[in-house]
């Protein structure tokens, strides 16, 4: 591993120890998976497994002002390949049977017989993909707002990531630079994620932080962004619209109204495509709603999870 690969992974460990401290129950642990090994924290509760997907920018530690309001549940929380601590993945290869590898993964350490996901953004991709690929094993299905697959538009800093000779540039003005420092990752937060970046806990905006300086994770977002992104947004291989109706299991959208990525009437719509679907607007938050009102979130999903069939 080279020394600024290294120096990158230690500080975001060292982040992501500082926030396990600060969260009781909350714990760090490995998990082995076909694609490597991967980083996982768990919220430990006593009710049924709930594995949190986190998105394109982020790590599993964006989930953890929401995960201990789940108090229901025995929630997992994995860094996807290539981003945190977990194995480094080139998403070039393979995209799709990511998301259905990494629930099974932690389905098989939960010694669980299925589970419920929840997705935000990438996340939301690769829980859309996981419960049309392995349908016995997702009993419930989540966003906690717009998840890619279900919109073709992105802002126009994202579109030009899709474009070799600017990629590495767009990348860096839509997240930042890889040496941020606490106050730098709150401004690019509210960027795309939030209103007010101010609200988001400081372990998380540190957790935020160390994670876009790490090599491995901005190749990845360069890989991404020049395989599935164009000027005209997302491709055709990524839109998974035209299966929503094989997605079987109950199917919460949470969108906030303030969303970037998606208007209402793309997730009302895409609630009204899959088997059993539900849309919940929840006014005046943005793209990362948990970050915004972790309460509200944590409330509409343990009313979705808790209802019977």
């Amino acid at each position: 591993m080279a020394s600024g690969e290294f120096a990158a992974r230690e500080r975001y460990r060292r982040a992501q120890r500082a926030l396990v401290e600060s969260q009781d129950g909350l714990e760090s642990l490995g998990i082995r998976s076909e694609l490597g090994e991967l980083n996982c924290l768990r919220d430990y509760g006593e009710g049924p497994v709930v594995v949190l997907l986190h998105g394109a920018d982020t790590t599993a530690a964006v989930w953890s002002p929401l995960s201990h309001r789940l108090e229901r549940f025995d929630v997992w929380m994995p860094d996807l390949p290539a981003f945190g601590l977990s194995a480094d993945h080139d998403y070039r290869m393979k995209l799709r049977g990511v998301g259905g590898e990494v629930v099974q993964a932690v389905r098989r350490r939960a010694e669980a017989d299925d589970v419920a996901v929840a997705g935000h953004s990438f996340g939301g991709y690769h829980g859309l993909a996981a419960a049309l690929d392995h349908p016995d094993a997702v009993t419930r299905l989540a966003f906690a707002s717009a998840p890619l697959g279900l919109y073709a538009d992105l802002p126009f800093v994202l579109r030009l990531a899709g474009l070799p000779l600017v990629s590495r540039l767009a990348i860096r003005h839509a997240f930042g630079p890889p040496d941020q420092d606490r106050e730098v990752a709150r401004r690019y937060i509210e960027r795309y994620f939030v209103e007010d970046a101010d609200r988001v806990p400081d372990e998380v905006v540190d957790c935020v932080a160390a994670s876009r300086g790490l090599p491995r994770t901005r190749r990845a977002l360069r890989r991404m962004a020049r395989s599935y992104i164009g000027l005209r947004g997302v491709s055709q291989e990524v839109d998974l619209r035209s299966e929503l109706e094989g997605i079987e299991p109950p199917t919460l959208f949470l969108h906030g109204s303030r969303d970037p990525f998606a208007g209402s009437g793309d997730l009302e719509w895409a609630a009204g495509e899959v088997q059993e679907g539900v849309y919940r607007e929840l006014e005046g938050l943005g793209h990362a709603i948990w970050l915004e009102d972790p309460e509200a979130t944590a409330d509409a999903l343990e009313e979705f999870l808790t209802m019977g069939p």
